[in-house]
């Protein structure tokens, strides 16, 4: 595992107290529902140290065994995660949270009961997301892409239980078609329409037809421009997948 190893206080030497000897996985923090709480949990335990390395393997299967080896290295007195990713062993005592993941039980069609995100928290997904979306702003693509880039990792782990992967593809299917007409509202002019199109290597025919669409930003980002603004081309940008 070559991820770094990064641990530093939160607090400045004079002002650390009791908790000096306790590292917590400060890579929770985020703008998501255990993000914040990760934050003002560890906001609460001045002098803590926060272990902010191995990014590229968080919430992967290697992250127990890597959260393990730093715990072995760092020889913390406990060691505290504000989520639910206990190593895969400890040299020291630790803490982990268990959290209300508002999920709930769903018997589906075939009588078979899987665990599902509930109701309120997808109306709530989805009107997030809408804001990220929104057609008005002034934002370019790519700003959208970042800020999606922080909120879905967030959400996608705090769903991590859910057996409901065709709802994630819808999910993610429906994000990518605001975003198609994210990009259209922000070319919005026919001849800018027709030529950013056509530099992605959209053909002639479909160029002009989008382009001359009008304010149908709606509409053209659902019938062919997935052939354009694909798939690959949002992942390109950033945009995290929920399937």
């Amino acid at each position: 595992m070559s991820a770094s190893l990064r641990a530093r206080s939160n607090a400045p030497m004079e002002e650390r107290g009791d908790y000096a000897g306790v590292l917590a996985d400060g890579r929770w923090r985020g703008p998501h529902g255990i993000g914040r709480f990760a934050a003002e949990v560890l906001a609460r335990l001045p002098g803590v140290s926060l272990l902010e390395g191995g990014r590229s393997l968080f919430l992967s299967p290697l992250d127990p065994l890597w959260s393990a080896s730093a715990i072995r290295k760092l020889r913390p007195r406990v060691y505290f995660t504000p989520g639910f990713n206990p190593p895969l062993f400890s040299s020291a005592p630790f803490v982990l949270t268990l959290h209300d993941l508002i999920h709930h039980i769903r018997r589906w069609s075939s009588n078979t009961v899987k665990i599902a995100v509930a109701p309120k928290a997808l109306d709530a997904f989805k009107q997030r997301i809408k804001e990220i979306t929104c057609r008005v702003g002034g934002r370019s693509l790519t700003q959208v892409a970042e800020q999606l880039g922080l909120y879905l990792p967030g959400w996608k782990s705090y769903f991590l239980l859910a057996q409901t992967p065709k709802t994630f593809k819808g999910l993610d299917s429906w994000i990518r078609h605001r975003l198609r007409a994210v990009q259209l509202k922000h070319w919005r002019r026919g001849p800018t329409i027709y030529r950013g199109l056509r530099s992605l290597g959209a053909p002639h025919e479909l160029a002009a037809l989008v382009a001359g669409g009008g304010n149908r930003w709606w509409h053209h980002s659902q019938s062919g421009l997935n052939k354009v603004l694909t798939v690959a081309y949002f992942d390109s940008l950033g945009v995290p997948r929920l399937s």
